[in-house]
């Protein structure tokens, strides 16, 4: 039988044979010792998790490694609720909590479940409306996206995804993305959280009377068309409507919202302006007519 010199002191000598710990006392004895089972026995004394490998599947949950020890991690301590595959687990390393462990019997029973249990209340005990977070993108509905904060989901609604308009969340987000959000809202007692992707930019509309100040002449790109008038944009977030009747007639005696089309970038006056309900109105009338006003003072 052949062994490795691991370390030594004035007591000992540690030697390592076929991975187990041999410890020679001075007065030559050898007693046969696995010092994981000391790690084991330190851990669950003092309530510290420890790093075990995923190596497999077994009957009700997992085999895991730990040093030279192999534990069970049973399926219902795996994750804090019920998940479709658990198989994509293995070939990973988590921390854990220990339930129970017994060197004699070569038992340890292992929940990674207790573990992101304490590590979400210590995140609700600490975390404020306003801080910022990062997670990955872990599904999409149509009412808004879930966000993977490791130890909770939190929820962005689709209005808090952009400054805006849009029609579907995927136009801004996909499922696997890493973002940074803000927390918008906390309810500690269902231990649920609000986040939101746009707060984390300057909102468009808190300087737009200033920008685009009522009578002054700007260009807009069309991108909504309706009965009743078109949407133009001026910048990402900042959309107003030009109502049908500030539009002009063409030469036919048609509305030139028959002539317009959605990216089309017209030239517009602004009429109204409410940072409060976020509207702006304009007039292509008025821009026409001042332009007219101006020809004519030139001749």
């Amino acid at each position: 039988m052949k062994g490795y010199l691991l370390e030594s002191d004035i007591n000992y000598l540690y030697m390592d044979i076929n991975d187990t710990i041999v410890v020679v006392y001075q007065d030559g004895i050898l007693q046969f010792k696995n010092i994981d089972w000391d790690e084991i026995a330190n851990a669950y004394e003092k309530g510290s998790p420890i790093l075990g490998l995923i190596s497999g599947r077994t009957k009700g949950g997992f085999y895991v490694k730990f040093g030279s020890l192999y534990g069970f991690l049973p399926e219902s301590e795996m994750e804090l609720r019920a998940v479709q595959n658990l198989d994509s687990n293995v070939g990973k390393t988590y921390e854990m909590k220990i339930i129970e462990f017994d060197p004699e019997q070569n038992k340890l029973i292992l929940s990674r479940r207790a573990w992101l249990e304490e590590k979400r209340s210590e995140f609700f005990e600490n975390v404020e409306v306003g801080q910022k977070v990062k997670g990955i993108v872990k599904n999409i509905k149509d009412f808004g996206v879930f966000v993977d904060l490791g130890v909770i989901d939190g929820l962005i609604r689709k209005t808090e995804l952009s400054w805006k308009r849009i029609n579907n969340t995927s136009e801004v987000i996909s499922i696997g993305d890493d973002v940074e959000v803000m927390v918008i809202q906390i309810d500690r007692e269902a231990e649920k959280i609000a986040l939101s992707l746009k707060r984390m930019t300057q909102d468009p509309w808190e300087d737009v009377d200033n920008k685009y100040p009522i009578g002054s002449t700007v260009q807009g790109t069309i991108n909504r068309i309706e009965e009743y008038g078109v949407f133009l944009q001026l910048e990402e977030g900042v959309v107003g409507l030009l109502h049908i009747s500030e539009m002009q007639y063409s030469n036919d005696g048609r509305y030139s919202i028959d002539l317009l089309n959605v990216g089309d970038v017209v030239e517009v006056t602004v009429l109204k302006v409410s940072l409060e309900s976020k509207h702006i109105s304009f007039s292509m009338r008025q821009t026409h007519e001042h332009l007219l006003e101006q020809l004519l003072k030139s001749y």
